[in-house]
């Protein structure tokens, strides 16, 4: 299948997954993806910016927090830190 508007759709199709939810590597997973390294985790390829955001999140956390935050999937991964990150220049004291 091919799509005129999403020429590397197909591409990252091949790229296998380098990690899934509950993986103990998802970190070491993401750590590659924000220095620029191609990474897919769940079946989603996972760009710098948003692998940096997921950390930024996770590096803040306690160890108990990062436990769970590991433990999430990539889509609640994802939404958790922009939610977090947005509060937080917005000035909102969550």
């Amino acid at each position: 299948m091919t799509c005129p508007d999403c020429p590397d759709a197909a591409e990252n199709e091949t790229i296998p997954d380098d990690a899934a939810t509950g993986d103990p590597h998802i970190i070491t997973t993401l750590r590659e993806a924000k220095a620029g390294h191609t990474r897919k985790i769940d079946g989603v390829v996972v760009d710098a910016t948003t692998a940096n955001a997921i950390l930024t999140v996770y590096d803040a956390a306690t160890p108990k927090t990062r436990a769970k935050i590991a433990g999430l999937p990539l889509t609640v991964m994802v939404s958790l830190a922009w939610n977090l990150l947005r509060a937080d220049a917005e000035g909102d004291p969550r």
